[in-house]
C-alpha cells in the first residue's frame, strides 16, 4: 500500500473512534447484525474484484507498470489493497462477532460488553473502536472500487 494511504487510514480511525467515542455512540443487536451482513457483503466484493480483474489486460498493464518509487510494480500494490481491505473486513465482523457474544443489551436495547476489566467500563471503547475500524473498511472499499473503475476504463479502451 501506498504510505499516503495508509497514513489516511490510521487518520480515519483515530478520529472516527474519538468522535463515536465523544457522541457517546452504542450498538444494538439489530445494528451488529446488519454490520456483519453489510461487511460480508463486502468481502463478497473484493472477492469479486479479484476474479474480474484476475485475467485481464489491466492486470498485465498493472505488472508492466512499476510505481513512483522504482520499487514495486503496480500489481503488487493492487494485491496489497485487495489483501489488506480483506483483513480489515475479516477483522470487522470478527470484532462485531466478539462484541456481541460478549454483551448484553440493556435496558434502552444497546449492546454493553459485559466484560470489566480492573472495574472500568470498556464497552464505549469498544464500540468505538469496532466503528473506526468500519470507517476504515470504507474507505478502502472507495479505493478498490476506484481502481475496479479505473480498470474498466483501461479495458474499454483496449477492446477498440
Amino acid at each position: 500500500m501506498k504510505a499516503f494511504h495508509k497514513n489516511i487510514a490510521y487518520l480515519i480511525f483515530i478520529i472516527n473512534s474519538a468522535i463515536f467515542f465523544l457522541l457517546d455512540v452504542n450498538i444494538t443487536s439489530a445494528m451488529s447484525q446488519n454490520l456483519v451482513t453489510f461487511f460480508s457483503i463486502v468481502f463478497g466484493f473484493y472477492i469479486t474484484s479479484v476474479a474480474v480483474i484476475y485475467s485481464s489486460e489491466y492486470t498485465k498493464s498493472l505488472y508492466r507498470s512499476i510505481d513512483e518509487t522504482g520499487t514495486k510494480r503496480d500489481i503488487h500494490i493492487l494485491k496489497s489493497y485487495l489483501l489488506n481491505s480483506g483483513y480489515i473486513s475479516i477483522a470487522s465482523i470478527l470484532l462485531i462477532i466478539i462484541f456481541t457474544l460478549f454483551s448484553s443489551p440493556n435496558e434502552s436495547n444497546k449492546l454493553v460488553f459485559n466484560y470489566n476489566l480492573l472495574h472500568l467500563d470498556l464497552s464505549l471503547g469498544l464500540v468505538s473502536a469496532i466503528l473506526g475500524f468500519c470507517s476504515v473498511n470504507i474507505f478502502f472499499m472507495i479505493i478498490v472500487l476506484k481502481t475496479i473503475l479505473n480498470g474498466m476504463v483501461f479495458e474499454s479502451k483496449d477492446s477498440k
